[in-house]
Protein backbone atom coordinates (compact mmCIF):
# COMPACT_ATOMS: atom_id res chain seq x y z
CA UNK A 1 0.00 0.00 0.00
CA UNK A 2 3.35 2.23 1.07
CA UNK A 3 3.83 2.16 -2.32
CA UNK A 4 0.74 2.46 -4.42
CA UNK A 5 0.35 5.91 -2.01
CA UNK A 6 3.23 7.80 -3.51
CA UNK A 7 2.50 6.74 -6.99
CA UNK A 8 1.28 10.63 -8.45
CA UNK A 9 -2.73 11.39 -8.59
CA UNK A 10 -3.17 11.00 -12.75
CA UNK A 11 -5.78 8.61 -14.77
CA UNK A 12 -4.34 5.25 -16.30
CA UNK A 13 -5.03 4.78 -20.00
CA UNK A 14 -6.72 1.70 -19.60
CA UNK A 15 -9.08 1.45 -16.43
CA UNK A 16 -10.01 -2.63 -17.96
CA UNK A 17 -6.20 -3.16 -17.13
CA UNK A 18 -4.88 -3.34 -13.37
CA UNK A 19 -1.20 -3.26 -14.03
CA UNK A 20 -1.73 -0.38 -15.70
CA UNK A 21 -0.94 1.33 -11.97
CA UNK A 22 1.96 -0.06 -12.10
CA UNK A 23 3.18 -0.18 -15.71
CA UNK A 24 2.58 3.69 -15.81
CA UNK A 25 2.94 4.41 -12.20
CA UNK A 26 -0.01 6.65 -11.70
CA UNK A 27 -3.46 6.01 -10.34
CA UNK A 28 -6.76 7.80 -9.71
CA UNK A 29 -8.48 6.87 -6.18
CA UNK A 30 -10.52 4.40 -7.98
CA UNK A 31 -7.59 2.51 -10.14
CA UNK A 32 -5.19 2.28 -7.28
CA UNK A 33 -7.60 0.63 -4.72
CA UNK A 34 -9.25 -1.45 -7.37
CA UNK A 35 -5.70 -2.48 -8.24
CA UNK A 36 -5.25 -3.31 -4.52
CA UNK A 37 -8.56 -4.42 -3.73
CA UNK A 38 -7.89 -7.19 -6.84
CA UNK A 39 -4.77 -8.30 -5.06
CA UNK A 40 -6.11 -8.91 -1.85
CA UNK A 41 -8.88 -11.08 -3.31
CA UNK A 42 -6.35 -13.05 -5.04
CA UNK A 43 -3.90 -13.46 -2.17
CA UNK A 44 -7.01 -14.85 0.02
CA UNK A 45 -7.63 -11.57 1.74
CA UNK A 46 -11.31 -11.11 2.13
CA UNK A 47 -11.58 -8.72 4.78
CA UNK A 48 -9.80 -5.86 1.82
CA UNK A 49 -13.28 -4.28 0.70
CA UNK A 50 -13.58 -1.01 -1.71
CA UNK A 51 -15.62 1.46 -0.62
CA UNK A 52 -17.45 4.43 -1.93
CA UNK A 53 -16.11 7.50 0.71
CA UNK A 54 -19.08 10.66 -0.46
CA UNK A 55 -17.70 14.05 1.34
CA UNK A 56 -18.08 17.68 0.81
CA UNK A 57 -15.60 18.44 -0.95
CA UNK A 58 -13.69 22.03 -0.19
CA UNK A 59 -11.22 24.25 -0.34
CA UNK A 60 -9.98 23.26 2.41
CA UNK A 61 -9.94 19.46 1.77
CA UNK A 62 -9.11 19.91 -1.76
CA UNK A 63 -7.71 23.39 -2.62
CA UNK A 64 -7.57 23.07 -6.40
CA UNK A 65 -11.56 23.61 -6.01
CA UNK A 66 -12.08 26.65 -4.29
CA UNK A 67 -12.25 28.54 -8.08
CA UNK A 68 -14.92 26.68 -8.97
CA UNK A 69 -16.52 26.85 -5.57
CA UNK A 70 -15.69 30.89 -5.38
CA UNK A 71 -17.46 31.20 -9.39
CA UNK A 72 -20.38 29.59 -8.33
CA UNK A 73 -20.56 30.96 -4.72
CA UNK A 74 -21.05 26.92 -3.16
CA UNK A 75 -19.45 26.08 0.32
CA UNK A 76 -18.81 22.47 -1.50
CA UNK A 77 -19.25 20.32 -4.24
CA UNK A 78 -20.42 16.11 -3.25
CA UNK A 79 -17.87 14.16 -4.38
CA UNK A 80 -17.48 10.28 -4.64
CA UNK A 81 -14.20 8.64 -3.21
CA UNK A 82 -13.05 5.34 -3.26
CA UNK A 83 -10.74 3.27 -0.84
CA UNK A 84 -10.40 0.50 1.22
CA UNK A 85 -12.07 -0.96 4.08
CA UNK A 86 -9.68 -3.22 6.09
CA UNK A 87 -11.36 -4.68 9.07
CA UNK A 88 -13.39 -1.76 9.75
CA UNK A 89 -11.24 0.58 8.95
CA UNK A 90 -10.50 3.54 6.23
CA UNK A 91 -7.59 3.35 4.18
CA UNK A 92 -7.11 5.57 1.71
CA UNK A 93 -3.62 5.02 -0.50
CA UNK A 94 -4.56 8.18 -3.03
CA UNK A 95 -1.90 10.54 -2.59
CA UNK A 96 1.23 10.64 -0.28
CA UNK A 97 1.09 11.62 2.91
CA UNK A 98 -2.96 11.79 3.39
CA UNK A 99 -5.31 9.86 4.80
CA UNK A 100 -8.62 10.41 4.09
CA UNK A 101 -9.24 12.70 1.27
CA UNK A 102 -11.59 15.49 4.15
CA UNK A 103 -12.19 15.63 7.61
CA UNK A 104 -14.26 13.59 9.36
CA UNK A 105 -16.93 16.64 9.58
CA UNK A 106 -17.08 16.80 6.14
CA UNK A 107 -18.04 13.12 5.35
CA UNK A 108 -21.57 12.13 3.77
CA UNK A 109 -22.18 8.62 3.62
CA UNK A 110 -20.15 5.27 2.64
CA UNK A 111 -21.04 2.41 0.57
CA UNK A 112 -19.62 -0.95 -0.37
CA UNK A 113 -18.03 -1.00 -3.76
CA UNK A 114 -18.79 -4.19 -6.15
CA UNK A 115 -15.16 -4.56 -7.66
CA UNK A 116 -16.41 -5.80 -10.75
CA UNK A 117 -18.49 -3.06 -11.67
CA UNK A 118 -16.10 0.09 -9.66
CA UNK A 119 -16.32 2.55 -12.59
CA UNK A 120 -19.74 2.22 -13.15
CA UNK A 121 -21.07 2.25 -10.02
CA UNK A 122 -19.25 5.75 -8.73
CA UNK A 123 -20.12 7.08 -11.88
CA UNK A 124 -23.97 6.49 -11.56
CA UNK A 125 -23.29 7.39 -7.35
CA UNK A 126 -21.59 10.40 -8.33
CA UNK A 127 -24.29 11.28 -11.16
CA UNK A 128 -26.68 10.54 -7.95
CA UNK A 129 -25.05 13.35 -5.62
CA UNK A 130 -24.83 16.10 -7.80
CA UNK A 131 -28.70 15.34 -9.53
CA UNK A 132 -29.47 16.00 -5.88
CA UNK A 133 -27.19 18.69 -5.09
CA UNK A 134 -27.98 20.78 -8.32
CA UNK A 135 -31.73 20.41 -7.62
CA UNK A 136 -30.85 22.06 -4.13
CA UNK A 137 -29.05 24.97 -5.94
CA UNK A 138 -31.18 25.62 -8.71
CA UNK A 139 -29.02 27.54 -11.78
CA UNK A 140 -25.99 25.50 -11.26
CA UNK A 141 -24.11 24.60 -14.24
CA UNK A 142 -23.81 21.03 -14.00
CA UNK A 143 -21.97 20.66 -17.21
CA UNK A 144 -19.19 23.58 -16.22
CA UNK A 145 -18.67 21.94 -13.61
CA UNK A 146 -18.22 18.29 -14.43
CA UNK A 147 -15.74 19.84 -16.89
CA UNK A 148 -13.90 21.51 -14.22
CA UNK A 149 -13.57 18.38 -12.29
CA UNK A 150 -12.36 16.44 -15.16
CA UNK A 151 -9.63 19.42 -16.02
CA UNK A 152 -8.36 19.50 -12.71
CA UNK A 153 -8.40 15.64 -11.43
CA UNK A 154 -10.27 16.38 -8.66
Amino acid sequence: MHYVAHLPYRRITDKTNLVSVLQEGCGTCSSKHLALAALARETGHAEVQLVFWVFRMNAQNLPPTASILAKYNLDYLPEVHVCLDIKGILHDVTWKGRTLPAPEQDFMFARSADIKQIYHLKKLLHHRCMDAFVAEHPGLPYHSINCFRSAKNV
